[in-house]
Formats: C-alpha cells, sequence, structure tokens
C-alpha cells in the first residue's frame, strides 16, 4: 500500500494546552493545476460527505482510496464505533464495517448504552496528545457542538473523528479567512473576497475593482456537491448578482441548482473568486476532447504528540458535462458536475507534485482549524 505521509519539517509544536490534544480529521481538497501559474486551493471538504465515485471509475471500477482509508484508519490501533449512514461514499460504507476493529451502531443513543465502549473509554487519555493514549475512536456524521461535549464526557477515552474541525464542512468563508492567517498558504487560494448580498448595482462595481479577473466564481458559504457555485464572465456579474438575490418565483423554480439554490440561501454573505483555470486535459474516454479539470485529492490531517502530519489516500480528476470545445454556457464548461463518465485517471506525477504541495500547507491550515474552535472561537 503506497500511501504518502507528510510531517513538515518545523512539526508546527505549538503552545502547550489544550491545542495540543490529538486529533483525526479526513478532508478532501479540490485543485486547479496549471503547469505555468502553479496550484490553487478551490474547496476544502469533509470527507465523510465526500464520494470518491472518480476513484472506482478511473480504477476499472476497483477503487483504492476507500480501501486505504479503512487500512489507514485502523492503523492507528484504535478499535472504532461508527453509526449506519454515516458515509457518503458507498465503498469506504460497504468496507469499513467488514473490518473485525470496527463496530456499527444504529443510533447515536445506541452509542451512548453501549457497554462494552462504556467499560473501555471511561478513563480520560494520560497524555491527550497522544492517540496511543486512547482507547477507542468515533466516526460520526452531523453531530452537534453539543453532542460532542456529551460524547466526551461519556467516554472520555475515546477520540472523536473530526470533532474539532467539523465547524469547517460548511463554511466556504470561514475556510478561505484561514487561509489568510498565514502568509504560508494565503496565495495557494485564488484572488477572493467575501460580500454582503445585494443588488446594488455598486456592489459589482466593487467586486470588479477588488478581483480583476474576465471569469469569476460566485459562490454561497454553505451549500455543498456544486449548488450555487455560479462561473460567469466577469461582463455578466451584474446581472447575476440581481437575479440570485432577487427572491422570484422565477429563482425559485429555476431548474439549474446553480441558481436555484440561492431562493433558500440564508447566509447574509457570499464569496467571489478569480477562475483560475487548470491545464486543459485531453480524455481517452470521452472522445479525446479537451476539458477543464479539478484535481480531487484526499487525505487525513493528524495531530499526534503535538506534531501536524497528512496521510494521502489518492487522487483524480473531475470533470465538467461539457467539453471545451461543446456549446454550452462557461459553467457547464468548467464545473465539476461529479456524475459518470466525468472522471479521468491523473496522472501520478501530477499527484505527487499536488501533494507536496499540501504536504506543507494542510499542517498549516490544520493547525488553524484547531487553534481556532479550541479557544472558543467558532467560526
Amino acid at each position: 500500500m503506497n500511501i504518502r505521509i507528510w510531517v513538515a519539517l518545523f512539526c508546527l509544536v505549538i503552545a502547550k494546552g489544550a491545542a495540543d490534544d490529538a486529533d483525526i480529521s479526513f478532508f478532501i481538497a479540490d485543485l486547479k493545476f496549471n503547469s505555468v501559474k502553479g496550484i490553487k486551493v478551490c474547496e476544502i471538504q469533509p470527507g465523510v460527505l465526500s464520494t470518491f465515485r472518480g476513484d472506482r471509475f478511473s480504477n476499472g471500477g476497483k477503487g483504492l482510496i476507500d480501501k486505504r482509508f479503512c487500512d489507514e484508519i485502523l492503523s492507528f490501533g484504535l478499535p472504532i464505533w461508527t453509526l449506519s449512514g454515516v458515509f457518503t461514499d458507498s465503498g469506504i460504507k460497504s468496507l469499513l464495517p467488514k473490518r473485525s476493529a470496527v463496530e456499527v451502531k444504529s443510533t447515536l443513543q445506541a452509542l451512548k448504552a453501549d457497554k462494552k465502549l462504556a467499560k473501555l473509554a471511561k478513563v480520560p487519555p494520560k497524555n491527550p496528545e497522544n492517540i496511543s493514549d486512547y482507547k477507542a475512536l468515533f466516526i460520526g456524521r452531523f453531530l452537534s457542538s453539543q453532542e460532542i461535549l456529551e460524547l466526551k464526557a461519556l467516554f472520555p477515552g475515546m477520540l472523536i473523528l473530526d470533532a474539532d474541525t467539523r465547524a469547517y464542512w460548511r463554511d466556504k468563508q470561514a475556510v478561505s479567512l484561514l487561509f489568510r492567517k498565514s502568509p504560508q498558504i494565503q496565495s495557494l487560494r485564488p484572488l477572493w473576497n467575501y460580500y454582503a448580498k445585494s443588488s446594488d448595482s455598486d456592489l459589482a462595481v466593487r467586486i470588479l475593482n477588488e478581483i480583476p479577473s474576465d471569469y469569476l466564481v460566485v459562490k454561497p458559504r454553505g451549500k455543498s456537491r456544486g449548488n450555487g457555485v455560479i462561473i460567469l464572465p466577469s461582463t455578466d456579474l451584474k446581472k447575476t448578482l440581481e437575479y440570485i438575490f432577487s427572491s422570484t418565483r422565477a429563482l425559485k423554480v429555476d431548474p439549474d441548482p446553480s441558481f436555484s439554490s440561492w431562493y433558500q440561501d440564508e447566509d447574509e454573505t457570499f464569496l467571489v473568486e478569480e477562475f483560475f483555470p487548470s491545464d486543459p486535459l485531453f480524455v481517452p474516454h470521452l472522445n479525446m476532447k479537451p476539458y477543464e479539470p479539478t484535481l480531487r485529492i484526499v487525505f487525513l490531517m493528524v495531530q499526534d504528540e503535538g506534531v501536524h502530519s497528512i496521510r494521502f489516500l489518492g487522487g483524480f480528476w473531475t470533470l465538467p458535462s461539457k467539453s471545451l470545445t461543446e456549446n454550452g454556457s462557461f459553467t457547464e464548461k468548467t464545473k465539476t458536475c461529479c456524475q459518470f463518465p466525468f472522471y479521468a485517471k491523473a496522472d501520478p506525477a501530477v499527484v505527487e507534485a499536488a501533494e507536496e504541495v499540501l504536504g506543507v500547507a494542510m499542517p498549516i491550515l490544520h493547525r488553524l482549524m484547531l487553534d481556532e474552535r479550541r479557544y472558543g472561537q467558532d467560526p
């Protein structure tokens, strides 16, 4: 099994205290890969809520990432408790429960009543910084802060996957602001900013002054699966903002979720960033047509004994529903659709180059996530 593990050379050893407590978090990064302009991070998303169909598709139906995740999460030596239906990915959902060290409960209440877990994890770890001092690992899905506190009180010797990073699962603005906190990773995001929602024409002028790009990406803060993401020529920005903030019936019933998702978007702010293109990818199984690809890299972020590391699980290309030479909107030709057959196998050299960049950047991001959450500053 070829899993690369990157440990930041500076080890990111920070002030002693709660921020040093052990953590395991499961994430993906969606990247743009340009041989001239470099690599940009478009999205950081939770692994538990993600699918890796593109990995199975590009490897002849047999996935690598799902097995690597199972192998890697069990390599920490902790018995695992989880709940039915936690993982969105069908591969992990199928493989993980088959491992002997994994127990699956039907509900959170059933987990809380588990006598075996209560006996095993009733004592806090001698050193909360060391993963090996915990007695169990729990993998949940949409846990509230209160539920996490209750689980930690019931099972003080149990580590919870994503416990201190899940606040960033659905908030693109909060994640992007973390990049701004470190000069070492700030440049990995495309030029971006967040704005209060308004259909005022002055807003479009302000955005274009701050983000002088021929093409822009408009994003809601909290949507997933591409809902609400609009990629457009900058000349269309004014009319697009007027439409998505109009709350009209036409918006509500728009068949394109890139637009209709805005009708019920309750966040007061939204994001705009420059469109950063990858090198075109000529895809053999799609008649060698050129596509605008996005590279998806999957990994665990780990803090153990005060040291941050990244354990990479694999990567693959995701593609839009239309090639660059087909008729269609700019969004259709540039926005990943995450449907068959619009995936492609990534060259190992490309994946390795991306991992080199993320191997330095993600430990910094992980540290910032933990610092923010553990010092009580919710995003």
